[in-house]
């Protein structure tokens, strides 16, 4: 059993079956971890689907926002209420695997960031490969980021790092995480890539008109320098 402590943030925005699929990473972490803060952040949920992840998620920190605030601000509002060492979110879809968010974590034993990085042959849907592809490219020309895939929906940190991100971050939607990788650079953090399984099959809640969005804040975070 490990005796680091870890704060792990999952941004929940209006889906089903969110308690089984965080309770499933708890259970196995826990395995490892026996000092586990969770925080649930949910956008837009009925009371119904908020008690609901109360009741079925035991010893967690459930906030609820009336509105839809977005991704980034979920996690920023974890950032701030997390009070462990080690500190990270996981996105609550059933594409990561409890194995491989291990494995991010066991990376920052030794590091102060890991992210996790999928591969595109792994998409089963072409246009779901192809907008990632030229996604990634598009970030990584006009930030200059040698990121193989920075919207991996699952990254870990030290506390201390992620205080900086805190202070300097104005994205609140789902390019945070480009972001993120972004203001680590300036400050010259090195960030290690870790390759995980990515189990298709499941749907993503994020649209066209949210890539459009997201190379949009792309282009901001260029521009704001």
């Amino acid at each position: 059993m490990n005796n680091s402590a870890v704060s792990i943030i999952f941004p929940v925005y209006n889906g089903s079956n969110i308690p089984n699929i965080i309770n499933k990473h708890i259970n196995y972490l826990q395995k490892k971890y026996k000092n586990l803060e969770i925080i649930v952040i949910i956008d837009k949920a009925t009371k119904t689907e908020i008690n609901n992840i109360k009741r079925e998620i035991k010893d967690s920190i459930v906030v609820s926002n009336d509105k839809r605030l977005g991704k980034g601000n979920a996690i920023k509002q974890g950032f701030r209420i997390a009070k462990n060492d080690i500190i990270g979110f996981v996105d609550v879809d059933e594409h990561i695997q409890n194995s491989d968010v291990l494995k991010i974590i066991e990376k920052i034993e030794k590091n102060r960031v890991a992210i996790g990085v999928r591969k595109l042959e792994q998409y089963n849907s072409l246009i779901r490969k192809y907008l990632s592809k030229f996604f990634n490219l598009y970030v990584k020309i006009l930030l200059s980021l040698d990121i193989d895939d920075t919207q991996c929906g699952v990254k870990f940190f030290r506390k201390d790092k992620i205080q900086y991100i805190l202070e300097k971050s104005k994205i609140n939607g789902f390019a945070i995480d480009a972001e993120i990788l972004y203001l680590l650079k300036k400050n010259n953090e090195k960030i290690v890539q870790v390759p995980i399984k990515w189990k298709n099959g499941s749907k993503s809640t994020v649209s066209f008109l949210s890539i459009v969005e997201m190379a949009i804040n792309v282009l901001r975070i260029k521009i704001r320098k």
